[in-house]
């Protein structure tokens, strides 16, 4: 099993023994929040682990606070215009995109293409094998509460820098159980 592989694992995702969709995994919830609770990861590494694999609404919440702190000070640190509070709004936006992944609409979230005859087995170009796609400007605009406008011209640009942050706790909890599960 590979890193790639247990980013599949979701509440009602695929079944990792490969009998498929939709069908119970092998490796449970309960499973997966025990792995995260064992070792040294992070607190909040943790928190994104729980919130994504285990549907863990707790921590789902605990990490929205966390972004929130952190995207504040970032904008009291640069003197950002700040009118509105658009840390809470690039918090929701944040844990959207890393908790709240959405199927790619090209391949069905597979990543690859198996019911085309012609293309059966290559890799989809519009996620890059991911399976996820990304949220258009628009969606990510209204999640935010910022115009659209302002949302390209400023805020998108900003908000790189709290989504990479975000995906590096993904990242940690990912190897944290990799190595946790398949040791």
């Amino acid at each position: 099993m590979t890193a790639r592989l247990l980013t599949k694992l979701l509440p009602h995702g695929t079944n990792l023994n490969g009998s498929g969709i939709r069908a119970k995994s092998d490796i449970s919830a309960t499973d997966v929040a025990a792995a995260l609770a064992y070792g040294s990861l992070p607190k909040y590494a943790s928190y994104m682990g729980l919130a994504k694999y285990c549907a863990d609404d707790h921590a789902k919440y605990s990490l929205l606070q966390h972004f929130e702190r952190k995207i504040q000070r970032k904008i009291n640190k640069q003197k950002w215009h700040d009118s509105q509070g658009r840390a809470k709004g690039l918090a929701l936006l944040t844990v959207a995109e890393c908790i709240h992944e959405t199927e790619c609409k090209s391949c069905n979230g597979h990543g690859v293409f198996i019911k085309r005859t012609a293309n059966n087995g290559k890799t989809c170009r519009a996620c890059n094998g991911s399976g996820k796609s990304q949220l258009s400007c628009t969606q990510q605009s209204k999640i935010a509460s910022i115009s659209t406008s302002s949302w390209t011209r400023t805020w998108k640009h900003r908000h790189e820098s709290f989504l990479q942050y975000a995906y590096c706790l993904e990242d940690k909890a990912i190897k944290h159980l990799k190595k946790q599960l398949l040791s």
